[in-house]
């Protein structure tokens, strides 16, 4: 089944120690990631295409698609996919968070349909197919790619469960980076990678490297990663040790194989930011404004497009609360507050009233079976909707619809106070749903960590602003708000 490899390490006195090691292949039937995309990609366009066959039969009775729907069919298949594509939504990682991947999935599909939708009123050929054909096709695209996409995700777990979909890795290092690197896979990607041997460029301590007891130098490399080809050869080396890293290209350099040279550990937190150019050298980003100028514009007019759509489409509900509220209890239907905004200025945010009048100054949280709650107050709060009258405040430029969640003036001193980071929040204007909202850090914080775990999503969302992103929050909380029981 294998061979043997011998290991040549110099001790410190200069004799040579020699050290034999069996080498052997990984067993069973590997499945490629590669190929799995591929099958999910090639099943995404199937499905979408068949729901327009199957749509065009459920409305006319014929599955023949006439040119201008088969058009659209084709052409809504290929922005899907690049979408899935551009949005990591083929990668293995995505079946790990299915619920989080399923809503953003649905999303992309939604965005690519309304892009075609935009091709087709521009092209002025919209007309040529039925409306109705267009609506059944869309929720049966949806409803058959969150089937497909259900299916693929329990046969991935599946294959990883029994050993495969795991990228083979071959480490070289010394045993102590290698066993600080295998502790860190077994702990954080135990389903994703393989280890399938560890090049020591010092000599071990121990026979074995967290169960790996494979152990060769670097003159005989290149025939080990011959033998075993694996996926990634992985350099756990000093970055400014040219010598040996040259050293692992040259050996490697006729295998097709990736080489990753790891950051080392005091830089990995900012190994996500992204490259840029100083002077024609390269630079770590270290931080930027969030919002560039032209970022600015088109954030703005997602703002007013969107809000002022949602309070034209929702002025009956916000009828029929203001009677709700005023026959709960005496006082106005709308409660103002002043609060910490952009650039942490105060203005006065808007929402229904939810609970019963009181004349004091003195802000206070409301917590869990709190008194001062009315009834339907108590059904507003629970789900959300006490918040819509903020779309005033966005319509204003005081808010946006994503954001930080802007806090109370007394409450937002406070915590400036014991959270270093904390007015880092104000560089982006408040939200009426926001990254922390979604990820479940929304309503009372009873302790101090409460506020640090809002923060933290906080100031990740400030750092990655995108208009997708923005679109990716408010999907997320159209689906999620409803159950959600956080608020009280």
């Amino acid at each position: 089944m294998g061979s043997n490899v011998v290991l040549k390490v110099r001790e410190q006195n200069g004799s040579e120690a020699v050290s034999a090691m069996p080498i052997k292949k990984m067993a069973g039937t590997r499945i490629s990631a590669r190929v799995v995309e591929l099958i999910a990609a090639v099943g995404d366009a199937l499905v979408i295409l068949g729901a327009a066959f199957l749509a065009h039969l459920l409305r006319f009775g014929d599955a023949s698609l006439p040119p201008g729907s088969l058009y659209a069919a084709l052409l809504l298949a290929l922005f899907s996919i690049n979408i899935f594509h551009w949005r990591k939504l083929y990668t293995l990682e995505t079946y790990s968070r299915r619920i989080e991947h399923l809503v953003e999935l649905v999303g992309s599909y939604t965005l690519a349909a309304l892009l075609v939708l935009a091709i087709g009123f521009g092209a002025k050929t919209s007309a040529d197919f039925s409306r109705l054909w267009f609506g059944l096709w869309t929720i049966l695209t949806i409803i058959l790619l969150s089937g497909w996409f259900v299916l693929r995700s329990v046969f991935v777990r599946a294959v990883q469960r029994k050993g495969g979909l795991r990228d083979r890795l071959l480490i070289i290092g010394t045993p102590q980076a290698a066993h600080e690197f295998t502790d860190w896979l077994d702990t954080y990607a135990p389903r994703q990678t393989a280890v399938m041997a560890v090049v020591t460029t010092a000599k071990p301590a121990a026979s074995d490297v967290n169960g790996h007891k494979i152990h060769i130098g670097l003159d005989t490399l290149a025939e080990v990663a011959e033998q075993l080809m694996p996926d990634k050869v992985v350099l756990l080396v000093d970055w400014s040790d040219e010598v040996i890293v040259n050293s692992c290209l040259e050996k490697l350099r006729n295998l097709a194989l990736d080489v990753e040279l790891v950051v080392p550990q005091e830089g990995a937190r900012w190994a996500h930011r992204p490259i840029a150019s100083v002077g024609g050298m390269p630079a770590i980003n270290l931080m930027r404004a969030p919002l560039s100028d032209t970022a600015r514009l088109a954030k703005r007019v997602e703002d007013y497009v969107l809000a002022s759509s949602l309070l034209l489409l929702l002025s009956p509900l916000f009828l029929v609360f203001s009677v709700l509220i005023k026959a709960s209890s005496p006082g106005p239907v709308f409660y103002r507050q002043k609060r910490a905004g952009f650039q942490a200025r105060e203005f006065s945010i808007f929402k229904f009233r939810t609970m019963r009048v009181e004349h004091s100054e003195e802000f206070k949280q409301a917590t869990k079976d709190d008194d001062r709650v009315t009834p339907i107050g108590r059904f507003l709060r629970r789900t959300s909707l006490d918040e819509l009258p903020q779309l005033i405040n966005v319509l204003r430029g005081e808010m946006s619809l994503v954001g930080p969640r802007p806090h109370e003036v007394s409450m937002n001193k406070e915590y400036a106070e014991q959270i270093g980071d904390y007015l880092v929040r104000h560089k982006i204007r408040p939200g009426i749903t926001g990254w922390a909202q979604v990820n479940g850090a929304r309503g009372e914080t009873k302790t101090l960590e409460d506020m640090e775990r809002r923060i933290a999503f906080d100031l990740e969302y400030v750092d990655r602003w995108s208009v997708w992103f923005d679109i990716r929050i408010l999907v997320r909380t159209a689906v999620f708000f409803l159950f959600h029981r956080n608020a009280y």
